[in-house]
């Protein structure tokens, strides 16, 4: 028991000495970047100005993130807009903070091959919780998606323009809808074509129905028709997809919760017979076919989540 404890204490020792070298040399990095970007905001704005007077506004390319792929980029601007401060900087301090800390961790505890899968999982811990946010951010941008289509089919009705029945659904909702419809506001205010700032808002908003409602308003534009009446026609498409994906969930919700409990037991049971007779569990932590086993355990459990979770999820 002393043992544990003396180990817990160097462990925590560790990773408050790293955090702490971590948090001085971000405060550095923070204080020299805003003196850059006092010098650079002037450039900045032009560009961003040129960028969306052609209908082009996309997301800015910090330094190091050339050689990244699309995807990588893709996860990092999901984390980007739900904290706008976060920096490209702070994503790789951060990612190898959390991997250094398990990797010692677990190197610790265990060995240098489960250190090395601490390591790879705290790196992609931050890319995990930003498609959770993201996901549930879209979510409810689609449920507000049919009343604010609705809003502006009833502003048209009354006799107000596209751009200021885009303004009075603005006024009447909240974000993340509001903010997204915004942005698609100032693009047109500055230049932009109406065409060009709902394909940014496409793009931005990364949603199935956002990109009904956009190839709906664009077709609308250019080839005529009752404009409302076709928004009312696409919301009530949108409500109709909202109601099945409803229904899809509840149907799927007992396989989801079937595949979390069976993929816990194991590890539940692994760690309750730990506290009950940590003497014949030992060899599973300290043998060499005790931590292969540990091993594939993990891996099979990883191919089943992902099984399971490939089965339930449905797209419509």
């Amino acid at each position: 028991m002393l043992m544990i404890i003396m180990k817990i204490g160097i462990v925590v020792t560790f990773a408050l000495l790293f955090f702490s070298v971590f948090f001085y040399i971000n405060n550095l990095i923070i204080k020299r970047k805003k003196a850059a970007e006092e010098k650079k905001k002037v450039k900045i704005q032009e560009e961003d100005y040129a960028r969306v007077e052609k209908g082009e506004e996309e997301e800015k390319l910090e330094p190091g993130m050339e050689k990244l792929s699309e995807k990588a980029k893709q996860k990092y601007f999901n984390f980007k807009e739900v904290f706008p401060k976060y920096t490209y900087k702070k994503d790789k301090l951060l990612k190898m903070a959390i991997g250094v800390v398990l990797f010692f961790l677990l190197t610790f505890f265990l060995n240098f091959v489960f250190g090395i899968i601490g390591f790879i999982i705290g790196r992609n811990i931050l890319n995990m919780i930003s498609d959770h946010i993201v996901k549930k951010r879209i979510n409810k941008f689609e449920l507000q998606l049919v009343d604010g289509l609705t809003l502006i089919a009833n502003a048209l009705k009354a006799g107000a323009s596209f751009s200021q029945a885009v303004e009075v659904m603005v006024k009447e909702t909240r974000p993340p809808l509001a903010t997204e419809f915004s942005r698609f506001l100032k693009e047109t205010r500055v230049g932009a074509s109406v065409e060009g700032a709902l394909d940014n808002l496409s793009r931005r908003g990364r949603s199935e129905e956002l990109k009904i409602a956009v190839v709906s308003i664009n077709i609308a534009r250019q080839a005529g028709g009752n404009l409302s009446e076709i928004l009312l026609h696409t919301a009530d498409t949108i409500r109709e997809r909202e109601r099945i994906k409803g229904k899809i969930e509840s149907l799927t919700s007992q396989g989801k919760m079937s595949g979390m409990v069976v993929g816990a037991l194991p590890l539940g049971l692994a760690m309750i017979l730990y506290v009950v007779d940590p003497i014949m569990m030992d060899p599973l932590f300290h043998s060499f076919i005790g931590q292969m086993v540990m091993l594939v355990v993990l891996l099979m459990e990883f191919v089943g989540f992902k099984w399971i979770n490939k089965i339930v999820n449905i797209d419509i």
